[in-house]
């Protein structure tokens, strides 16, 4: 598996940021081209954070799970009060996307 694959996408930890994640962790997504604006995943603590999938499973309530289904990942409440799911190609970025659900939808707060 890809280090790219373990932390939050780009798009998603920017919108994170947006929505008050807090800037800490051991991954940081920072340009490595400014000519390109490429970024790439470092542990150079610069630009915006990476959370992993364990961050992540730290922020959410715990009776957000995740599972694995035709290749791909869901994040849901298995608390009862509701059904949603997150959907993505990763488990990570299932989690990110719960997160930001929930933080947008003021059901939760950082």
């Amino acid at each position: 598996m890809q280090l790219k694959d373990q932390v939050v996408s780009l798009d998603l930890s920017k919108r994170l940021k947006e929505l008050g994640y807090k800037q800490e962790g051991l991954w940081w997504w920072q340009v490595c081209k400014p000519s390109t604006k490429e970024w790439q995943v470092s542990t150079i603590k610069t630009g915006i954070v990476a959370p992993t999938c364990a961050e992540l499973g730290i922020t959410l309530p715990e009776y957000y799970k995740t599972i694995r289904k035709d290749g791909m990942w869901g994040c849901y409440d298995d608390n009862g009060d509701g059904y949603v799911e997150t959907i993505s190609k990763t488990e990570v970025n299932s989690r990110a996307s719960m997160l930001i659900y929930l933080l947008e939808n003021k059901l939760m707060e950082l």
